[in-house]
């Protein structure tokens, strides 16, 4: 059964062998054998007991907008194990979308051949993934309409149907002709757009008579381009929030299909950027970090009457984030609910559940390093996508397009799961 279709009261877990069931030798990092006592089992079982029943009781929780605390709490000792997907070892994943009860990813084949530059892979079960097509152009975005899927690659947009067959392609402007450069693209009201985030920032809307029109040069001389495009129903029609590419003047607008309205309030006067945007239950959140002070970053819920709410605490930074030259405050740049529970994404952090007892709860543990390592600690590669199968949490790794100025341009490979336990 699908996790979104459980009760928002149900308790999420991570599988661990932190917990063992009986007293058994465990290894220590040194690699020799010790045995747990008595007493510690019965305190570590204790402090298991306390952790299920606090994440059983979290609601959503929002407070009026304010800027977040200065020193917020360093989050709980770490449960959480995540595990190797081996077939992504080699891949920069562009896009992640789910399709007929299945999962695909659009990759960047590194290193790649004349033949496969790159490729979408799928999986039904979360465990073993097959390549659904490979293509000698880059690849970029997805989107889904009724019973089809469509990709982006450099010249053309492919349509797959219902039974997995490629059943049409046709050709793209030459204005967003290079797939790396398209963050998104989305289908309103039956038309499909096609934002490009770097360089220009055109958006482009196809017909399903495959007639093009360009709607926005939209480039940086005007606004900021738009980097996410995330559908809503808008009484009778479709709708979007749109995410513009990551920067000083970024902005959230509203886009009915021809017209973007910005949202001309922030969060708070030191909100900088807007790093990630979801819907969930009707509502948008955003996540924003405090570059000027060098604080970290909080997630805010959009309210009907444009008024942004703190969504809990802003999220924790590493004790060691001022060692880096460029402090590496903490800013999300994923954001996913999964049972009326938020997990977060971050740039350098990691991932975090948010507890209404215990506050942001991170899920680190076999996560990817940050290659440079300080004297008192090393932080985790960015996560630019968190998506819930089956019983399954994926973490994966990229630089799609949308997450430019996010992350460095260091090409980024691999997917991450751990298993979410009733």
């Amino acid at each position: 059964m699908s996790r979104r279709a459980r009760s928002g009261r149900e308790a999420l877990f991570i599988r661990t062998s932190s917990f063992p069931a009986t007293c058994t030798p465990l290894e220590s990092n040194d690699g020799h054998r010790t045995v747990s006592s008595a007493m510690d089992h019965r305190m570590t079982h204790s402090m298991m007991r306390c952790i299920i029943l606090a994440l059983s009781c979290c609601t959503l929780n929002c407070r009026d907008a304010v800027s977040p605390p200065s020193d917020p709490p360093v989050p709980p000792p770490d449960k959480s194990v995540w595990q190797v997907v081996p077939e992504f070892e080699n891949y920069d994943i562009r896009y992640i979308i789910e399709f007929k009860d299945e999962l695909y990813c659009a990759v960047m084949i590194v290193p790649s051949s004349a033949e496969a530059r790159s490729a979408v892979v799928k999986t039904s079960d979360g465990e073993t993934w097959t390549t659904v097509r490979r293509f000698s152009e880059a690849i970029g975005p997805m989107a889904v309409n009724g019973d089809s899927l469509y990709v982006l690659t450099d010249h053309f947009v492919h349509r797959m149907d219902a039974q997995g067959e490629w059943v049409q392609r046709f050709g793209v402007p030459w204005q967003i002709s290079d797939a790396q450069l398209n963050g998104d693209m989305a289908f309103l009201n039956g038309n499909l757009y096609i934002a490009q985030t770097r360089m220009t920032g055109y958006l482009f809307m196809v017909t399903p008579d495959s007639i093009w029109t360009q709607l926005f040069p939209y480039g940086f001389e005007i606004s900021p381009s738009i980097a996410r495009i995330v559908p809503f129903r808008n009484g009778n029609s479709d709708a979007a929030y749109c995410r513009s590419i990551f920067s000083s003047n970024s902005v959230i607008s509203i886009f009915d299909g021809k017209t973007l309205t910005d949202i001309s309030t922030k969060p708070s006067k030191d909100a900088f950027g807007n790093n990630a945007i979801t819907m969930y239950n009707n509502t948008l959140y955003a996540g924003y970090h405090d570059r000027v002070n060098n604080k970290s970053g909080a997630v805010y819920q959009l309210t009907n009457d444009m008024k942004w709410l703190l969504y809990h605490d802003s999220l924790p930074n590493a004790p060691f984030a001022n060692d880096y030259d460029t402090p590496m405050v903490t800013h999300p740049i994923s954001i996913l609910f999964l049972d009326n529970r938020m997990i977060v994404g971050t740039e350098s952090y990691g991932v975090f559940i948010v507890n209404d007892t215990l506050g942001w709860i991170s899920l680190n543990s076999g996560l990817k390093m940050h290659p440079v390592k300080t004297a008192n600690g090393q932080l985790y590669e960015a996560i630019v996508f968190l998506n819930a199968y089956k019983k399954y949490l994926f973490a994966a790794y990229g630089y799609p397009a949308f997450s430019w100025g996010l992350i460095s341009s260091t090409t980024r490979f691999g997917l991450r799961r751990t298993v979410l336990v009733d």
